[in-house]
């Protein structure tokens, strides 16, 4: 059965692709001089994440935009919290940013920064090439609820809402690509 992906998922998309596009130099790595903003933010209601009461928080790149974490939107879920002054989310999100790249039509991606500054996450951003949509945590409520302590922690949540992979840490892309094998859509 073919998965209907909504129409402003396929422009979240597109921008994406069109922000990393125009984001990266011709070595692939965006030089300082210029802007990387991440995509823009999921929003609407989607079907409720178990165990995760009606949480939301502020897009990270347009802080109008509330995005409900507590829902996923007809595709798996990546959910990674993480934050600027953390020297393993440092390490974890380019190898996150590869598999989004690979893999990001088939599933959501979505970073919780926590506890941070956002002119500090967008400078990290930026230096890390990461272009998937995030949300910002100031108070770390997110992660608080769901018993998220250290960060980098991951998640992967299938299209039906339940928590099917919970990662403290980080990961390699290897380990993450691993982890969504069982959980991606049909092609």
């Amino acid at each position: 059965m073919a998965t209907v992906i909504p129409s402003r998922w396929r422009a979240c998309a597109a921008v994406g692709v069109l922000l990393a596009a125009s984001a990266c130099s011709a070595s692939g790595v965006p030089s300082a001089s210029e802007p990387v903003r991440p995509a823009a933010c999921p929003t609407g209601a989607g079907t409720p994440i178990e165990g995760i009461h009606s949480s939301t928080l502020p897009c990270l790149a347009d802080a109008s935009v509330d995005v409900h974490l507590s829902a996923v939107h007809g595709r798996p879920e990546v959910i990674n919290i993480w934050a600027s002054w953390c020297g393993p989310c440092r390490q974890e999100m380019p190898a996150l940013q590869r598999v989004h790249e690979k893999i990001g039509s088939r599933v959501a991606f979505v970073g919780v920064d926590v506890r941070d500054h956002r002119s500090k996450a967008f400078a990290f951003l930026r230096q890390a090439g990461v272009h998937y949509p995030q949300v910002f945590d100031v108070t770390g409520s997110f992660a608080a609820e769901l018993r998220m302590y250290t960060v980098p922690d991951t998640l992967i949540v299938d299209r039906s809402g339940h928590i099917v992979f919970r990662h403290a840490g980080p990961l390699t892309a290897d380990q993450l690509t691993r982890a969504l094998a069982a959980h991606l859509p049909p092609r």
